[in-house]
């Protein structure tokens, strides 16, 4: 019952109003409407169906027909909601079914599995034509390195080579780039054998067999690898002339020679700036190096990194370690085989490993480092290569130093820094795996370029233009100093021959003997001179001397007259000069 202390209880208890609200069932919404609400107090939807109709017109509208409801949906105990019709409805065809034929689900229809079955087979269709692809393409590529392999794109034929000149009478595992400078020999400054191929200048590396070797096919794709590998500190592989008993590697040709030559030439002098710049240019070289398909170098030393005219260090002689090192291409001194030995790693030289490590390239960089530091040659020189060679082998005992060079030999050195020392040391260590790879390199050497943006062509152009300028002042002095000695030379001869005379000689002609009819001659002397100096002192005589001959020059610069100084014995002794007047000509003679 419902009384207002009930009403009060309720309204002052926000949990009663819904609780009494939902106990009622119903409640009326703010739009009018009477809404339901279930045993879990959720309200039921109040779904109407409207339908159109034709309508009896009104005052209100003119239209015909309208949408008005025909039907409602009301919860049934099922928990659906059950359509209650409210009027009839005009269908225009038929009644539709209110569920399908075979079901929300197909549940009441068998199942058809042929589009099944197609949808699998479009998908194998589809990963065969997929794999099909790929097969194909991985043939055709095959196909096209056969195709280059066998085509040989890297062979030259040895007529293409013109010119070729070949330095070398003996096979030798040196870089013809460390030999001596065919300058010294047949003119031209050629660093290395050469030829043309195809109008350009290339360098020509010769590597002889004892006997007639086939050239296998892996040697043919290494050949084919070499000739893609480009870069700027790398140099190029064109092709090699394949003969039975040697072959003959083709190359760019550096005109500066290798790194070797430039180390041992005392007359270039390294600054920090070119030092720097070369290191660094070796480095970036074999950082491309070991992230090519090559890998490895295997051959690292001074010799066989070679430096263009534009003064760009590019490393050369890499790959093709199986035809380097046969057997049948051993066969060379005892020293320079050691020799060729100095660069190559401890652990190489145990195993006797002939393709390297890229661990043992960066031993054969700290070696190059410090004999372009040190500028005294692998290991300074100190030893025989065979004792060196030994020393480094062998395995140090606990808590004592590897062979290595002299770090001492670099003081002297302006790039001799503590960091540039400690990567060498890092870089030689006897332990390959704390060897630093190039990449770490370069960037603790980043210090030796600090302030110097520029390359080394910038600071060759600057110090050819000093050099000019300081060419075209000291030529400018040197020209002065030409003139003054040529008018000083001038006047002494005008001083001792006749003014014709002097002239002609002065301006390249020679003097012909001429007689002349008509002459005076004129002979003087100083009667009593010797009791005269006798009685007098020496500036006494130097001043009458000079006072009366002072005289005598005066008197005849009026005339057209020469005279001529001589002393002599007792014996008079004069020469005569004419000149081509009437005036005679005076001679003067001293005893």
């Amino acid at each position: 019952v419902l009384n207002e202390t009930v009403i009060h209880q309720i309204a002052s208890n926000g949990t009663k109003i819904i609780e009494t609200i939902i106990a009622s069932k119903t409640y009326q919404s703010i739009t009018g409407a009477m809404i339901k609400l279930d045993e879990n107090g959720d309200s039921e939807g109040n779904f109407s169906v409207l339908a159109y109709k034709p309508v009896d017109s009104s005052e209100h509208s003119s239209c015909s027909h309208q949408m008005v409801p025909v039907g409602i949906f009301l919860h049934g105990n099922k928990g659906k909601p059950e359509f209650k019709s409210q009027t009839v409805i005009d269908w225009v065809v038929d009644k539709p079914e209110d569920e399908p034929s075979c079901g929300f689900d197909n549940e009441y229809c068998t199942k058809d599995d042929s589009q099944k079955g197609s949808r699998i087979m479009a998908g194998v269709l589809a990963l065969i034509l997929f794999c099909s692809v790929v097969i194909t393409i991985s043939i055709y590529r095959k196909w096209k390195i056969e195709q280059e392999i066998e085509g040989l794109l890297w062979k030259i034929e040895p007529h293409e080579l013109r010119d070729y000149q070949d330095l070398f009478s003996s096979p030798s595992k040196m870089s013809l780039t460390s030999a001596t400078s065919f300058e010294s020999r047949c003119g031209p400054q050629i660093f290395a054998s050469t030829g043309y191929f195809r109008g350009n200048l290339v360098r020509i590396k010769e590597i002889k067999f004892s006997k007639k070797k086939d050239i296998n096919r892996e040697v043919m794709k290494e050949m084919r690898l070499l000739r893609d590998i480009r870069h700027d500190n790398v140099n190029s592989f064109i092709g090699a002339v394949l003969e039975p008993m040697r072959i003959l590697v083709v190359t760019d040709y550096c005109s500066k020679g290798s790194l070797y030559d430039i180390i041992e030439n005392e007359d270039i002098k390294l600054d920090k700036m070119f030092i720097a710049s070369l290191v660094h240019d070796l480095i970036k070289g074999m950082i491309y190096l070991h992230s090519s398909m090559l890998a490895v170098h295997g051959n690292l030393k001074s010799s066989n990194c070679v430096v263009t005219s534009r003064w760009v260090l590019q490393i050369s002689d890499f790959g093709l370690h199986d035809i380097r090192h046969c057997p049948e291409n051993e066969s060379i001194g005892e020293h320079q085989y050691y020799r060729s030995l100095l660069w190559t790693a401890p652990e190489l030289l145990r195993s006797k490993q002939t393709r390297g490590t890229q661990k043992g390239d960066v031993y054969s960089f700290a070696i190059i480092f410090h004999e372009l530091l040190s500028r005294r040659g692998p290991f300074c020189g100190l030893e025989e290569p065979k004792e060196i060679i030994e020393m480094v082998k062998k395995l140090p005992k606990e808590e004592e130093e590897p062979f290595r060079p002299n770090l001492e030999a670099v003081s002297d050195s302006e790039c001799a820094s503590e960091a540039v020392l400690s990567v060498m040391v890092e870089a030689w260590d006897e332990n390959p795996d704390i060897r630093p790879d190039f990449r770490s390199i370069r960037n603790r050497l980043k210090g030796m370029r600090e302030g110097k943006h520029r390359n080394i062509m910038d600071l060759m152009i600057d110090m050819m233009v000093k050099y000019a300028t300081n060419l075209e002042g000291l030529v400018d002095q040197r020209t002065k100093e030409v003139h003054e000695e040529k008018r000083k030379t001038e006047d002494l001869l005008h001083r001792m021959l006749p003014a014709p005379v002097a002239k002609r000689l002065t301006n390249g002609f020679g003097v012909e003997p001429e007689s002349f009819s008509l002459v005076t001659i004129y002979f003087s002397d100083i009667v009593g001179f010797t009791a005269l100096s006798a009685s007098s002192t020496p500036l006494e005589v130097v001043n009458f001397l000079n006072d009366l001959y002072t005289r005598f020059d005066r008197i005849i610069k009026g005339y057209d007259v020469y005279k001529v100084e001589q002393s002599a014995m007792p014996t008079w002794w004069f020469q005569g000069y004419l000149f081509e007047t009437e005036t005679a000509m005076l001679v003067k003679s001293h005893q």
